[in-house]
């Protein structure tokens, strides 16, 4: 048994846990395919760091989500455009400029110390398992965030959401969690803003002797890189970052060829992870989706297709996830049709017809609802 304080077993017991939790829950399962995603992504940034030194990693990082760069996510281009997007450009240039302000301090202190040969396996496996509790715990606060109104309940949610914004190594699964809080937990959005690719937990995954091989590793995690690469990047990865599949299995294997030793305390990790978001690879199933409002106005005609996903004596769900940058931000975008369906539960329905607004959601006049066929992707891409 690990003495108080020791903390050496903690990531072999959160990866036999995250193990129970994806073969058991339907929530497990999703935070596995959302943490895979990250590593399919940031191994371009980490790996590639590696191989072509930290200013090519910098830039890769913010060309994409942040995942894996020395600064912090806040200044990547997909949370920002994410962020302009659903909170609007002040919001978006405020968060900038404080991320700004903390990578240059966090810059200046690096200088004045020593530098620590990086450890891309330890990283890796730190961006995994921080990006699978974030899922985990982004699915509980949306399906706890209609009873916030309960005494003390904002302020616990807001917590959360605090907690969720820290341990998020993705920034765009951070504002797309905000952003399906916003309607209904204005406390815990605003928590998630200040918090989300400006403040970050690490998690020392390193042994602090002992060290093992780790071309192995590096030869797993290209395979399955590969495997992704000839699968499709849809349902994992937006498909304008597609070229991230490819390019980290050539990291990879790079890596791998290099040869050298690791001392991550898991170097397999982001193998297993990646590969078991290809187990995991179909659309999010029996989550409690608080829906998202499209970005429509009342008055506009428009046509969504998503699962019914509830029903009312008044109306009827219809909720399709979509993907701003990865897995790891799939989100349940939404809106409610004006009538109840007879469609059972998790049928796939076109609606057509006018947004109109209902206290304070969106409801869909809709002149035209029917079934149809499951599509072969259920994501939507924004």
């Amino acid at each position: 048994m690990p003495r108080p304080g020791d903390f050496r077993a903690l990531p072999g017991l959160l990866a036999a846990i995250g193990l129970l939790l994806a073969v058991a829950s339907p929530a497990g399962q999703s935070a596995v395919a959302a943490a895979g995603s990250t590593i399919f992504e940031a191994t371009v940034v980490v790996a590639g760091g590696a191989l072509l030194g930290r200013a090519s990693g910098r830039i890769a990082a913010f060309l994409t989500c942040g995942c894996g760069g020395a600064w912090p996510p806040a200044l990547a281009l997909a949370p920002f455009v994410l962020t302009w997007w659903t909170f609007g450009p002040g919001v978006a240039a405020a968060r900038s400029a404080v991320a700004l302000l903390i990578g240059l301090r966090g810059a200046r202190g690096a200088a004045r110390r020593p530098a620590e040969p990086p450890d891309p396996l330890a990283d890796l496996g730190a961006l995994a398992v921080a990006s699978f509790a974030a899922a985990l715990l982004a699915a509980t606060l949306r399906a706890h965030a209609v009873p916030a109104a309960a005494p003390f309940g904002s302020l616990a949610l807001a917590v959360g959401a605090a907690v969720l914004g820290t341990i998020a190594p993705c920034a765009t699964a951070g504002i797309a969690a905000a952003a399906s809080l916003k309607a209904t937990a204005p406390l815990a959005t605003a928590a998630i803003l200040a918090t989300c690719g400006l403040v970050r937990l690490r998690m020392p995954l390193q042994a602090p002797s002992r060290t093992r091989p780790s071309r192995p590793s590096w030869i797993a995690l290209g395979v399955v890189l590969a495997a992704l690469t000839l699968h499709g990047v849809h349902g994992f990865v937006n498909p304008r970052f597609a070229f991230v599949a490819p390019l980290g299995a050539l990291c990879a294997l790079a890596l791998a060829m290099r040869g050298g030793e690791t001392r991550a305390r898991l170097p397999a990790l982001p193998a297993l992870i990646a590969a078991g978001a290809l187990v995991f690879a179909g659309a999010p199933a029996g989550i409690v989706a608080s829906a998202v409002p499209l970005n429509v106005y009342p008055g506009e005609r428009v046509e969504f297709t998503g699962y019914v996903s509830s029903r009312s004596g008044t109306g009827t769900s219809l909720v399709r996830y979509a993907i701003a940058c990865c897995r790891a931000d799939a989100q349940p975008l939404g809106i409610e049709v004006d009538r109840r369906l007879d469609a059972r539960l998790g049928t796939w329905v076109e609606a057509r017809g006018i947004v109109a607004r209902r206290d304070d959601r969106f409801v869909l006049h809709a002149d035209r609802v029917r079934p149809v066929a499951p599509p072969a992707d259920p994501f939507m891409y924004l």
